[in-house]
């Protein structure tokens, strides 16, 4: 049986690290974060009965299950992806969805959203050489290599967000063009941080969108690193 206030379940695995929140109405009642490059697999199903039980309810209480959808990690997204689908059709529930970008941006300090004139960029930690990078009003993605993305770039103040920040900030230290970086924040999305905004549009508003659109499904900038059989290339 639902509770009169409804519960939502929001995570992310996509990124350097996996962080899981349980919402009331939109409020945070539990939440856990913890850095790992590998592991997701093994660690996501039981997180989420951590962090239901520290929210003292259980999976049936849930009303709407979120997720990210990347990019990021292909091996991360499949894992989240495929949790939250399977649970939001196991529950009957909708499955709400953003992008990293869209989760990391949701880390800003309120200071740092009152800083209108920093550009910034959101970076994502590839696991390669290249990073994954958003930035532009309204904002555009892409990969490329820290040093090309600083290259790139004019003159300005600049906020960095996300887990391919690191690289960024030391290829703009090692450019010494006249750009500066105002704020430069290295976390993955944060479940507690993304988690309000994802859920408010409301459960009827996620399930319209499933019914509309489909289940969410994986944002990849990059094709898979995939090599064929060699029976399968002839």
């Amino acid at each position: 049986m639902k509770t009169s206030s409804p519960f939502a379940l929001v995570f992310d695995c996509a990124c350097s690290g996996l962080s899981l929140a349980v919402l009331r109405d939109g409020d945070v009642v539990a939440d856990h974060a913890e850095t790992a490059a590998t592991g997701q697999a093994a660690r996501l199903a039981p997180a989420i009965q951590d962090v239901l039980a520290r929210a003292d309810i259980g999976a049936r209480d849930l009303s709407l299950i979120g997720v990210t959808t990347g990019p990021g990690s292909f091996t991360g997204i499949r894992i989240g992806l495929a949790m939250a689908r399977g649970l939001a059709l196991a529950l009957k529930v909708p499955l709400a969805s953003c992008s990293t970008f869209a989760a990391v941006l949701e880390n800003r300090s309120p200071l740092q959203r009152r800083r209108d004139e920093v550009d910034l960029i959101l970076a994502i930690d590839s696991r390669r050489d290249e990073i994954f990078i958003a930035r532009g009003a309204p904002m555009t993605s892409s990969i490329a290599t820290p040093d090309a993305v600083v290259a790139s770039l004019p003159a300005g103040l600049y906020g960095l967000l996300g887990d391919g920040a690191a690289a960024l900030g030391a290829a703009f230290a090692a450019s010494r063009r006249d750009a500066c970086i105002a704020f430069s924040d290295l976390r993955p999305p944060i479940a507690a941080n993304f988690g309000p905004a994802l859920v408010a549009p409301g459960v009827e508003h996620w399930r319209a969108r499933n019914a509309s659109d489909g289940l969410p499904r994986p944002l990849y900038l990059r094709p898979a690193d995939v090599t064929l059989p060699k029976t399968a290339r002839r």
